[in-house]
């Protein structure tokens, strides 16, 4: 049975009075019974053998399923300081308790209950994430967390975005990792909504080399960018935002990217407008003849060069301006384009032909001639493939047109054009999986393929597929990225 099967929901009460201690259960909590406050237990207990149980502070219950039993909802470090003392003889299996007994209407309105009452302490950032992220997946929206603790948006936003790290890191945050460090970490590695915790300890190990000179969270996202990761925000719906605005968020990585440019950009021009509105007034229409009269005598009495300087600067400005215009031109021009990947991918593909089996620890093996299943294309000959190797080096794929082109024409940026078509992808990535005896997932990709229209979707089914393609390699990570770990907590570094 699970721990909130054991609740009794429905009944509402608020009703104080006296309970066996061996009536009372502790259930699983949101809060890590591990970071409990041993000293704050140690001196209830000396307290309670002194003057007994303070009934000015009951514990908080709720009813469980088990008839004439109860389950602790708020005053965890109390329980644990009696559970000591029951234990070391000290009191009685039916020493009796003062309770607030209360009901809830759901396991929702339950956790809210627990986490405002923890409040009233200093609550760990992890914890707070757990309850919040409890919270997120039954269904309530970010706003309404906020509103409900008080707190800001972002703040709740930072402490979810904690749940999505790799367990092994999970526990080194407030130690090893900064909280808005670890949460850049969590938010950065996410991948179609998934973490990808092989990103988080690349992420990880990367800030521990680096932290002295890139410690700020953007560098964290800036560094996952570089990896290949374009972090859009998980918790926010980006459904209404334009195509064009999509390939924008792409370019930058991620919307607190965006808005932190934006906002150093407003007030640098802010400062520049507020200098100049101060000499010549509020706009040219105010600009006086006897102000012009006076600049130029001025000028022409110092015989300074401000003017040539003048003349430099609205030339750079003139020129930053044309390339923004020219670069946001580009970047609408591709909503036509069906992709928007990242800065990895490209060179992923290319490599795809003859990188793509050397993940496989064992040796391949050749696929069984008579397969038990039918694919959209029929196995290629080595020949074949060398031929349709041969021709792809050739030409390029232009996804916009669909046609092949000639390979001597070069992309203005990366969008444009894309080294392997869609299909010969998929005709490889099946390949590579027949070579090393893997039918079944060979028959899951292509089933599976039918749907992709761009290379996102291909990259996202190939990793799924391909990139870690037996549970042996997965350990192999696995273990090697614990033993990094573990090293790190020692002081040590590999």
């Amino acid at each position: 049975m699970k721990d909130k099967d054991k609740i009794l929901f429905g009944k509402i009460e608020d009703e104080y009075k006296m309970i066996p201690f061996d009536k009372i259960n502790k259930i699983t909590q949101y809060t890590d019974e591990k970071d409990y406050d041993k000293s704050n237990i140690d001196s209830l207990k000396e307290k309670i053998k002194k003057y007994g149980f303070d009934k000015a502070f009951p514990l908080t219950v709720d009813r469980s399923t088990e008839k004439g039993f109860f389950n602790v909802v708020s005053g965890n470090h109390r329980f644990v300081a009696l559970e000591e003392l029951v234990k070391e003889g000290i009191l009685k299996k039916d020493y009796p308790v003062p309770v607030i007994l209360k009901g809830f209407e759901n396991y929702q309105e339950r956790l809210i209950y627990q986490v405002g009452e923890n409040q009233r302490r200093i609550p760990l950032p992890t914890d707070e994430g757990k309850a919040y992220r409890q919270l997120f997946d039954s269904g309530m929206k970010i706003e309404d967390i906020a509103e409900k603790f008080g707190q800001r948006k972002n703040t709740i936003e930072t402490r979810l975005y904690l749940t999505f790290l790799a367990p092994d890191l999970f526990k080194l945050i407030g130690k090893d990792i900064p909280v808005t460090i670890a949460s850049a970490i969590g938010k950065s590695s996410l991948v179609n909504g998934k973490p990808d915790y092989n990103l988080q300890i690349d992420l990880f190990k990367w800030y521990q080399d680096n932290k002295n000179q890139y410690g700020e969270p953007h560098h964290i996202e800036s560094r996952a960018r570089e990896l290949g990761s374009v972090s859009f925000d998980f918790f926010n719906d980006n459904s209404s935002l334009t195509d064009s605005q999509k390939i924008g968020l792409a370019e930058v990585g991620s919307e607190e990217e965006a808005k932190r440019i934006i906002d150093r950009f407003k007030k640098t021009f802010d400062s520049i407008q507020k200098s100049y509105q101060k000499l010549f007034g509020k706009s040219i229409a105010e600009l006086s003849p006897t102000l012009i009269k006076k600049l130029s005598g001025a000028f022409a009495y110092t015989n300074d060069n401000y003017l040539e300087k003048l003349n430099i600067i609205l030339q750079d400005l003139k020129q930053v301006k044309a390339l923004i215009e020219d670069r946001i031109k580009d970047l609408k021009s591709k909503t036509e384009i069906p992709i928007v990947f990242s800065p990895s991918l490209e060179k992923k593909i290319e490599n795809l032909d003859s990188n793509l089996c050397e993940l496989k620890l064992e040796k391949p093996k050749e696929p069984e001639k008579n397969s038990s299943f039918q694919f959209v294309s029929e196995d290629i000959s080595k020949k074949e493939k060398k031929t349709k190797s041969d021709n792809l080096q050739s030409k390029m794929f232009d996804m916009k047109s669909e046609k092949y082109v000639d390979k001597n024409f070069k992309p203005k940026y990366k969008y444009d054009l894309i080294s392997y078509s869609i299909e010969n992808l998929i005709t490889s990535i099946k390949n590579c999986l027949l070579q090393n005896g893997l039918d079944e997932k060979a028959k899951e990709f292509i089933n599976s393929s039918y749907q992709i229209n761009n290379l996102i979707q291909l990259e996202i089914l190939w990793k799924k597929y391909i990139v870690f393609p037996n549970n042996e390699y997965n350990k192999l990570l696995k273990d090697k990225n614990k033993a990094y770990i573990e090293s790190n907590q020692r002081g040590l570094f590999v």
